[in-house]
C-alpha cells in the first residue's frame, strides 16, 4: 500500500498543485489504515461502510469545488486503473474514499489550487460588498420617497 501511495497518489497529488497537510509518512501511515478499513468493510458485507473523517482544514464549497477541478473524475480514475494490481481496495465499491481522504488531507489553501480558490472567495467578497451597497442605496432612495 506504501507504493501505491508514494508511486501513485503523491505524484499526481502533487501534479495538480497541492500539497499534504501534514509530513508525508504522517498521511502515508493514515493512507495505510485507510486501505485497512476499505479491505475490512469490504469483507464484512454491503451494509458496512467507512464515515471519512471530518477535513483539518476550511472545508468550504469553494475548497471542494476547486479540488473537483483540479482532481477531477477522469484524473481519479485513471489513478484507479493505473493502480488496479491492489485490487484489495481498488475496484471495490469503497475505492471512491481514496479520493474522499485526499481531500481531507491536503492543504486547501497552498499552491495553485488554493490560489484559485482564494481568488474566487475574493471575488464573491467583492460581489457580496456591491450587492449590500446596491441594497443600501436602493433602501435609502426608498425612505427618502417617503
Amino acid at each position: 500500500m506504501l507504493e501505491f501511495f508514494y508511486d501513485g497518489i503523491m505524484p499526481m497529488v502533487k501534479r495538480t498543485g497541492y500539497r499534504w497537510s501534514r509530513e508525508n509518512h504522517v498521511i502515508a501511515s493514515k493512507f495505510v489504515r485507510l486501505c485497512y478499513d476499505i479491505d475490512t468493510a469490504v469483507q464484512m458485507g454491503d451494509q458496512y461502510n467507512l464515515i471519512p473523517p471530518i477535513p483539518q482544514h476550511r472545508n468550504l464549497k469553494e475548497d471542494r469545488d476547486t479540488f473537483h477541478r483540479f482532481i477531477d473524475t477522469e484524473t481519479f480514475l485513471s489513478l484507479m486503473e493505473e493502480w488496479s494490481c491492489r485490487s484489495e481496495i481498488v475496484g471495490t465499491r469503497l475505492d471512491y474514499k481514496i479520493e474522499d481522504f485526499i481531500y481531507t488531507w491536503v492543504n486547501v489553501e497552498l499552491g495553485p489550487p488554493g490560489k484559485l480558490t482564494n481568488e474566487i472567495l475574493e471575488s464573491g467578497e467583492d460581489e457580496h460588498v456591491q450587492r449590500n451597497q446596491y441594497d443600501n442605496h436602493i433602501v435609502t432612495e426608498t425612505h427618502e420617497e417617503l
